[in-house]
């Protein structure tokens, strides 16, 4: 039986991370499309009802996906459904739900700003979310041809590292926003309204690409040092 080579290896190791990162990102892309379509049909029928005078007092409405946690955790289930098979009412409760709701008043100045400045942002995310992957093969192929310790190899892993957290932060900042907009106009009769998940593993990823460009910047200056005194 044949060893798997070191090339094949890591071609393979790179398939599965491609894999991997295409799990985490693809419903995160997908959700952000969909509200961000949704959002832009209410915006128009919004500003539509602006225009109209006979509906100039309708109300601004909004979707919202909330995470939700009960009150009282003293009776888990506050909820209950139809079973429909067998016609019985089973206990339940709600981990997360998307609700529409109207505003009776204007959005704050400082909302409008926040969300105006995550619009713009945006496609600069979008963009760097094409350019991680782009950066990390070409790491790969670096690596591929025996070229480890280098100096470029070293810039790759720190702007991987860098773009990752800059990745997570947008999303942060995103669900900030959704959270304190729900917060303030919504409250819930047996559940809070949680933050909303995020892809904590952009976090992580961004961390520890950073670390191992520390680490490859130190053993690279090692060797220049150990080279010097030959």
């Amino acid at each position: 039986m044949k060893r798997v080579s070191g090339k094949n290896s890591l071609a393979l190791l790179c398939i599965l991370a491609g894999i991997v990162y295409l799990l985490i990102l693809v419903p995160t892309v997908i959700e952000g499309v969909e509200g961000g379509i949704q959002g832009a049909k209410e915006g128009f029928k919004s500003s539509q009802k602006t225009i109209d005078e006979d509906l100039y007092n309708d109300f601004y409405s909004e979707s919202y996906f909330l995470r939700l946690k009960i009150k009282d955790k003293k009776n888990y289930y506050p909820d209950s459904i139809l079973n429909t098979t067998t016609n019985e009412i089973l206990p339940a409760r709600f981990g997360t739900v998307h609700v529409f709701y109207q505003f009776k008043e204007s959005q704050p100045l400082w909302s409008i700003l926040f969300l105006m400045f995550l619009m713009f942002a945006a496609l600069p995310v979008m963009a760097l979310l094409v350019f991680i992957p782009v950066l990390f093969y070409r790491l790969i192929f670096s690596l591929y041809r025996n070229h480890v310790f280098t100096t470029e190899n070293v810039k790759r892993i720190q702007k991987i590292g860098l773009f990752c957290i800059i990745v997570y932060a947008y999303f942060f900042l995103f669900g900030l926003h959704l959270y304190i907009q729900a917060k303030t106009a919504i409250d819930l009769e047996k559940y809070k309204i949680a933050f909303p998940e995020l892809a904590n593993e952009m976090l992580l990823f961004g961390v520890v690409a950073l670390i191992v460009a520390a680490v490859m910047k130190r053993a690279i200056a090692i060797k220049e040092e150990q080279e010097l005194t030959v």
